[in-house]
């Protein structure tokens, strides 16, 4: 899982292409500006017999939303300066709203392994449609950009995996991915809580109650802001456990003074 996040998290920026080169008279623009992102030539370096493509789905999603907010702008400058309404202006302006929850639902699946809105041919059943749909293009009409691969490359002796999964499978790997979850929560939360009641007992004087409540609040809230979205449960969820240490720290002092 975390291999998979940081391959992506190296992947190159999209490219785009240079604005001053495109023709805004019309919207034809918008597929020279998203052309290079399509399609992708992914190159083996210790095996050149290996190359193959991938095509990003969710590109042709920004291709659709940036026609949409094209006729959007058009219908607005038309509300503002021409004599009728466009009559498909509301029509638009919902299909746009549904492209962007659309998207946003695309990028729920960014950091699986199986993205079903990537089309690779590191995947056995995917390199062959790509095989026939690419085959004499590239020569033809120039060569997609390089990129590096970020799976096993596939044989025919792997079994195809279905678009999205099976049920039984999906629910078996939501299961045990809560399940090791809840296990590193719980790992995490006995060790913030155990391990400075376990230093400040063994250690037992002011400066180390105070260095370590300090620290373990600090690392437990940077956690936080990094796991939880909202700001508020942030802000409660680290100040639970402040206290819980505050209230630690206060009798380990008061019964080192008292001993």
């Amino acid at each position: 899982m975390f291999h998979h996040m940081l391959r992506h998290a190296r992947r190159k920026p999209d490219v785009e292409v240079g604005l001053l080169a495109l023709d805004f008279e019309d919207d034809s623009w918008i597929r020279s500006h998203h052309r290079r992102n399509l399609i992708e030539r992914i190159v083996y370096p210790d095996d050149v017999k290996k190359s193959t493509y991938r095509i990003n789905i969710s590109e042709l999603q920004r291709v659709h939303l940036r026609k949409l907010q094209h006729r959007l702008l058009q219908h607005a400058v038309d509300l503002r300066y021409g004599a009728t309404e466009p009559a498909d202006w509301a029509s638009d302006l919902r299909q746009y709203v549904q492209a962007l929850q659309d998207h946003e639902y695309m990028g729920k699946f960014i950091w699986q392994s199986g993205d079903p809105f990537i089309i690779t041919g590191e995947r056995y059943i995917d390199r062959c449609m790509l095989d026939v749909a690419m085959k004499d293009l590239e020569n033809d009409k120039g060569s997609p950009r390089q990129s590096k691969p970020t799976r096993k490359w596939e044989d025919s002796s792997v079994y195809p995996a279905p678009i999205g999964g099976t049920r039984d499978v999906n629910c078996e790997t939501i299961f045990w991915e809560g399940f090791f979850q809840r296990m590193l929560l719980a790992i995490l939360g006995g060790i913030f809580l155990v391990g400075p009641m376990w230093l400040m007992v063994l250690h037992n004087t002011l400066y180390t109650a105070l260095i370590t409540t300090t620290v373990c609040i600090l690392i437990f809230g940077v956690l936080m802001a990094l796991s939880l979205t909202k700001p508020m449960d942030v802000m409660a969820s680290t100040a639970a456990y402040a206290a819980v240490l505050v209230v630690f720290v206060g009798l380990t002092v008061d019964g080192g003074n008292a001993a």
